[in-house]
């Protein structure tokens, strides 16, 4: 039986005048973490939850007497940003479902082992025959003169929680092998869909 709630990953790697020049297949993404599961149940309880962050720390994430403006999610991080979002690293250790950080994480820039981080970009949702769907993508530009081998990705969603300020906590962390040859660009999409 195929799942009715999925999330997959592709790759697109474009040369410098975003011809694409090689396409992943889609892979399906098993490796949701501790943290969605915190979400859910905290935003369908009164309740606070406690979700750790990045960082391991605790946080508070609750629907409270104040309304839902305290509890918002994003994965719109804006470009050169790497606290959330799409985020890429060289880890190869097994996922495990306590994750709550990349284990290696590729830093922002154009110089030697980085990658220059664009924008993260959400659609709309889509409805095809019985499936709705939306992607998140974010593209990463190699402009520090080698090739860099990219091992793992992950979704990072920046948070706010009752009385809490701004937080982040890794969603989805998966194993993922893929070359950004210098000088070219890579487009990790996100496709989460449910069907009936």
């Amino acid at each position: 039986m195929k799942p009715n709630f999925k999330m997959e990953v592709q790759v697109e790697i474009k040369d410098k005048n975003g011809k694409v020049i090689k396409r992943s297949q889609k892979k399906l993404c098993r490796s949701y973490l501790r943290q969605l599961i915190d979400f859910l149940q905290a935003i369908n309880s009164t309740t606070a939850g406690s979700i750790k962050d990045t960082s391991g720390n605790a946080k508070t994430f609750a629907f409270l007497a104040s309304g839902w403006a305290d509890r918002l999610m994003s994965a719109i991080a804006p470009s050169t940003n790497t606290l959330y979002g799409i985020l890429v690293g060289t880890g190869a250790s097994p996922v495990n479902v306590s994750d709550f950080a990349m284990q290696t994480l590729i830093a922002h820039g154009d110089t030697s082992t980085k990658l220059n981080y664009g924008a993260v970009s959400v659609g709309a949702v889509a409805i095809v025959g019985s499936t709705a769907k939306f992607t998140i993508a974010r593209t990463l530009t190699n402009n520090s003169g080698a090739d860099i081998n990219v091992t793992e990705i992950g979704l990072v969603e920046a948070c706010s929680g009752y009385a809490q300020s701004i937080f982040y906590a890794m969603i989805e962390h998966t194993l993922l092998s893929f070359t950004v040859v210098n000088g070219t660009s890579g487009t990790v999409t996100y496709t989460i869909s449910v069907t009936v």
